[in-house]
């Protein structure tokens, strides 16, 4: 999915249009969120989390299995309010670790934002949350998800690694 000279990949129109309605109707009825996490030891919880069981993937089956080699072990939604801030971190020091981050809002005026914004080559990359994309990247390029203005947003996060230490 990603080669090895690439530090994130886009692919859009990722799922077929009955498959991105399944996880859009599931993502945005999903009951049981928690208090969100923090992006490092110094950063306040953001937003809300609903974990979900990887034992139950078939759910989720649509995404893939493995990336570069590492395997699926965290599969969740993120979940942010309109205009809350997340904070710039890393989600592994593993470099053989990946994230995935599919976006099931629907995509709006580029002046809502709702972005993830990539470090790359010291640069900021903004990616824009547009329906039914993927963003794929490495684990240890630093990050952090910006807000809709008037909008709630929604990510389906996996997180790929072969080292269970990873902090996930």
């Amino acid at each position: 999915m990603l080669e090895k000279n690439e530090k994130y990949k886009i692919i859009d129109d990722y799922l077929s249009i009955d498959e991105y309605q399944d996880c859009w109707d599931f993502v945005r009825n999903v009951a049981t969120y928690s208090a969100g996490e923090k992006d490092h030891h110094e950063s306040d919880f953001i937003g809300m989390v609903c974990e979900l069981d990887l034992n139950h993937y078939k759910t989720f089956a649509i995404f893939p299995p493995s990336i570069g080699g590492s395997r699926l072990n965290r599969l969740y939604i993120n979940y942010y309010s309109q205009r809350e801030i997340s904070a710039f971190h890393i989600d592994s020091d593993d470099p053989d670790a990946y994230t995935a981050l599919y976006y099931p809002c629907p995509t709006y005026d580029l002046d809502e934002g709702g972005e993830t914004q990539l470090i790359i080559d010291d640069e900021i990359v903004g990616v824009r949350s547009k329906c039914n994309r993927l963003l794929v990247f490495r684990s240890t390029i630093v990050h952090r998800a910006t807000p809709f203005k008037s909008h709630q947003r929604w990510t389906v996060a996996l997180k790929y690694t072969n080292h269970p230490d990873t902090g996930w």
